[in-house]
């Protein structure tokens, strides 16, 4: 390897991230390249159009990005939403969207439940799994009452932390860390609780 080479790199000049291969005696350096498009499914994609029978859960249900993501379910035929916020409570900047959805799910017969449980807390999640043979959502339980609901098919985790939108580089460790448990920790807690 050239001193110039291994100058450059202690020196950092012209790159933030490079590492050099003793080996070879060449300077790595990451790039990122643009990837082609990939096609995204269409409107008209049967998996789109219709949603399997049973119950959605969505966590941040409460808030406006839950609330969009369970009418686009209602929107597609589905009768059993489950909305679960840490708090319970309709945001009350989103009443409106939730009486569309409560309107919507009203009209084709649907089922309409608010849990309560924080994603980022295991035993919280676990908790509130636990609770839905008691209300009478789980597919044996369906059964057995003569109805057709599969019990639990899908969930949707649009739950956030509720620091509004930062860039990355403004956000401080702790504001990182709340959103990371949310999004993150919160979506394996809920992939553990509901195996």
């Amino acid at each position: 390897a050239s001193p110039q080479l291994l100058l450059a790199l202690l020196a950092g000049e012209g790159e933030t991230d490079a590492a050099f291969r003793a080996e070879s005696g060449g300077l790595l350096v990451p790039r990122l390249r643009l990837a082609p498009p990939m096609p995204l499914a269409s409107a008209g994609d049967e998996a789109l159009d219709q949603v399997p029978n049973g119950y959605f859960l969505v966590t941040g249900g409460t808030g406006g990005l839950g609330l969009l993501a369970a009418l686009s379910l209602v929107a597609r035929g589905a009768k059993g939403i489950l909305l679960v916020s840490r708090r319970g409570a309709i945001d009350p900047q989103e009443a409106g969207l939730f009486d569309r959805l409560s309107g919507a799910l009203q009209a084709q017969g649907g089922e309409l439940h608010r849990l309560k449980a924080d994603v980022a807390d295991y035993e919280s999640v676990s908790a509130m799994v636990r609770e839905l043979p008691r209300l009478g959502l789980t597919a044996d339980q369906r059964a057995e009452e003569g109805g057709s609901s599969p019990g639990l098919v899908g969930i949707v985790h649009a739950a956030q932390a509720p620091l509004g939108y930062l860039d990355l580089a403004q956000q401080s460790q702790s504001q990182f860390m709340a959103e990371y448990r949310v999004r993150a920790l919160g979506a394996w807690n809920l992939h553990a609780a509901t195996q």
